[in-house]
């Protein structure tokens, strides 16, 4: 069942960089919406390290924007998983559009299909 999805076009940076964006923007738009717990999943397991660990002086500041979010009063849970469709959809998805966040009420074309395939094989 999609609730909302989003995908943000950053421009250029690295994959570990876009990895930290897209967790700080689904982090900010869940607890703008209430949510008071969550799952996140990243198929980046240096992003999951970090992100479990205490954080650091030196953190960048998008480092201290998610450790601010992780801090507030909800359950948020952070894995590994090694396939994400939609994710990786949404990503591509996202190369097309113009620069900046994008809240998707609905799925774009062929997403529908893969989230359906993506909560089977979660099962």
């Amino acid at each position: 069942m999609w609730i909302s999805g989003f995908c943000r076009k950053i421009g250029r940076c690295s994959v570990f960089h876009a990895e930290l964006y897209a967790i700080l923007d689904g982090l900010s738009i869940a607890w703008d919406r209430g949510a008071k717990q969550l799952e996140v999943n990243t198929d980046n397991s240096e992003v999951v390290r970090l992100l479990n660990s205490p954080g650091q002086l030196h953190d960048s500041t998008i480092m201290r924007r998610i450790r601010f979010l992780l801090q507030l009063q909800w359950k948020i849970e952070i894995n590994t998983r090694k396939e994400n469709s939609v994710a990786d959809a949404l990503a591509h998805f996202g190369h097309t559009q113009d620069l900046g966040l994008m809240i998707l009420a609905h799925p774009p074309n062929g997403i529908q299909c893969l989230l359906s395939e993506d909560m089977a094989l979660a099962r």
